[in-house]
């Protein structure tokens, strides 16, 4: 039993806060998340809070890096404090 324990508590990263904006300057969110959550869920989740940019095709900065949406917060160097950027496509 507390192999198991152990094991589920290996996978629990720590809480890092985030403050997300957009390069159009309309929203600025501070945010907390695991530092082992996948980012597409934290975009998911800025997409339920502001719908208009779900239509669009987005990508992520942070610290002048393009975020891999598939790597987790912890993979893409995320820490704690970081200003992540929405910035849209412009077709």
């Amino acid at each position: 039993m507390l192999k198991k324990e152990s094991k589920l508590n290996d996978n629990k990263g720590s809480m890092i806060n985030i403050i997300f904006s957009s390069s159009d300057q309309k929203f600025q969110i501070p945010l907390s998340f695991d530092s082992n959550t996948k980012f597409y869920v934290v975009e998911d989740f800025i997409y339920g809070k502001f719908p208009d940019y779900k239509e669009d095709e987005n990508y992520f900065l942070v610290n002048g890096t393009k975020i891999n949406r598939f790597k987790t917060l912890k993979e893409n160097n995320i820490k704690d404090g970081n200003n992540i950027i929405l910035y849209a496509i412009e077709e």
